[in-house]
């Protein structure tokens, strides 16, 4: 996957800089919308160049997402990222897992979850009507389209409630801020690619377990341990629901045309979005 050019001129570089910086300083108080563009699509720098290099060299490897890359590696790269005065080249860091998991620790530590604390029941009520449609099951065993329309992955023999539920999880999805609908738009393109891939071994059911504490998180910050428990079943399922819907759906909000997706840190300069000429690093406004 290609990703936009990020400009590493002095006058451009300093606003993701200073955005990045806050992250630390200001984590109770930010939302990602801290950390997003002005411009849609509004998806953070780091979400995106932590993604580019994992689709350029990651695809193949074992357990991605599920192997931990070294802690002390991955707290520096998450850093860097957010402090520094340019982006790292991340295809100098080795360990691909390392920038699988500063892109996994920097969702986790957001100060709510991606799907929100407002929405955490319309999410979860919609994802638990029913038991995951046809499609989710097929696109497990490696058998559903990306190109399906968005009612492909509900069967004509399916109950009702199906349908409801399909219906309340495409209205929760509306009704998330643009930066948490783009972001969580982007991921999930990223996810269902790494789910095709089948070196990986990470098809959706093992992504929706590694990602669903992260991105659906609970309905409040400090949650008592029955809540933890409660929800530890239902987090998954809410991911692998919206892996289930297909990628034609998700492009609205984060296609490669819409983003303006060139390759940005395997090639020179580029065009941006607007026609200007950059050198790498995403013009943030």
């Amino acid at each position: 996957m290609e990703l936009p050019p990020v400009s590493r001129s002095r006058t451009m570089a300093s606003p993701a800089v200073n955005m990045y910086s806050q992250f630390l300083s200001l984590r109770a108080q930010s939302t990602l919308a801290d950390f997003a563009p002005a411009a849609s699509p509004k998806v953070p720098v780091l979400v995106l160049y932590c993604i580019q290099e994992i689709e350029h060299r990651g695809l193949h490897e074992v357990g991605l997402y599920r192997v931990s890359g070294q802690e002390r590696v991955v707290k520096a790269l998450k850093e860097k990222l957010l402090r520094g005065k340019s982006v790292p080249p991340l295809h100098a860091v080795e360990d691909i897992h390392a920038v699988a998991g500063a892109l996994k620790d920097f969702l986790r530590n957001l100060p709510e979850p991606l799907l929100t604390f407002r929405l955490h029941a319309a999410f979860t009520q919609a994802a638990g009507e029913s038991a995951p449609s046809g499609g989710a099951a097929a696109r497990r065993r490696g058998g559903a389209r990306r190109g399906d329309v968005i009612h492909g992955f509900l069967s004509s023999t399916e109950i009702q409630d199906e349908g409801n539920s399909a219906a309340a999880l495409l209205q929760a999805v509306g009704e998330l801020p643009a930066p948490n609908r783009d972001t969580l738009a982007c991921l999930l393109l990223h996810l269902q690619r790494v789910s095709e891939c089948v070196d990986t071994k990470m098809d959706v059911h093992n992504l929706a377990r590694v990602f669903g504490p992260t991105l659906v998180g609970h309905a409040v910050p400090d949650p008592d341990p029955m809540t933890i428990l409660h929800d530890t079943s239902r987090q998954p399922r809410v991911v692998e629901r919206l892996l289930s819907i297909p990628a034609n759906y998700w492009e609205q909000f984060a296609s490669p045309e819409n983003i303006g997706l060139e390759d940005a840190q395997h090639s020179g300069n580029r065009r941006g979005p607007e026609g200007q000429v950059t050198d790498g690093v995403q013009r943030v406004r």
